[in-house]
């Protein structure tokens, strides 16, 4: 009976080193996780940002390449209003006068 009553204790010792075992190990690999996740997120968080910015600094030169692109198309519409009023502001101010008056202008 005590043979049996000493295997037991000495099972039950090694129960209690493997658990501890287990136990260290989880919390070593726990331990490991969390250090892998943050080096996962930190890296997924760079490449994120260089992404972005590289997409901002390409939408930036488009949008400013869209800007000159219509500035001078602006510029040219003006130029080209200018020069047609200055070519016909005399037709035009007569037919003005016509509508207005309802008689021809002669200058």
């Amino acid at each position: 009976m005590n043979d049996t009553f000493s295997k037991l204790k000495e099972i039950d010792t090694e129960t209690k080193a493997i658990r501890d075992h287990i136990l260290a190990e989880k919390n070593k690999l726990t331990e490991e996780y969390a250090m892998k996740t943050q080096a996962f997120d930190e890296e997924v968080k760079n490449k994120t940002a260089q992404a972005l910015s590289a997409l901002q600094s390409s939408s930036d030169k488009k949008i400013d390449e869209e800007l000159e692109t219509l500035e001078a198309d602006t510029r040219a519409s003006v130029e080209a209003l200018n020069s047609y009023y200055e070519n016909n502001k005399k037709q035009l101010a007569g037919d003005i006068f016509k509508q207005v008056t309802g008689t021809s202008w002669e200058a």
